[in-house]
């Protein structure tokens, strides 16, 4: 930073006591203030609002949130008990299956499901309007 060649740093994927301590060590060391976080936010990845949103809403951290549709989990094209397709992101990356294959997982669906026949919406347009407010007044 002294040499001019970074202007602002930021993190990805750091929880709220992370993020507390990276700026308090800034603080008390002098160091440049985390300046922005990029955590999973979406229908079924909610953790961030316990701690990490109104930390960064306190101390003006800039929230760029991602994966607002849970890597293609809310988008429809995976069923409870129905075969995941192949050459889906969840065919091809099984590890990432825990995030969203579980009962809060399929309920958030079920949910947004509902609202799609109720609204005439599709779920993808019902998964970012939901997720795209939430962070709208954070500085980023």
């Amino acid at each position: 930073m002294e040499q001019g060649k970074v202007k602002h740093i930021g993190c990805s994927n750091w929880g709220g006591w992370q993020m507390a301590h990276a700026l308090v060590r800034a603080a008390s060391e002098g160091g440049p203030p985390m300046e922005s976080v990029q955590p999973p936010y979406n229908l079924v990845q909610r953790e961030i609002e316990a701690d990490l949103l109104p930390l960064c809403r306190d101390q003006q951290v800039g929230v760029l949130s991602y994966s607002p549709l849970g890597a293609g989990f809310l988008t429809g094209k995976y069923r409870v008990g129905q075969d995941i397709p192949s050459g889906t992101r969840f065919d091809v990356m099984p590890g990432h299956q825990p995030i969203y294959f579980h009962e809060t997982g399929w309920a958030a669906l079920g949910r947004l499901d509902a609202a799609a026949a109720e609204t005439g919406r599709s779920l993808v347009d019902l998964a970012l309007s939901w997720a795209m407010p939430r962070t709208e007044s954070l500085r980023c």
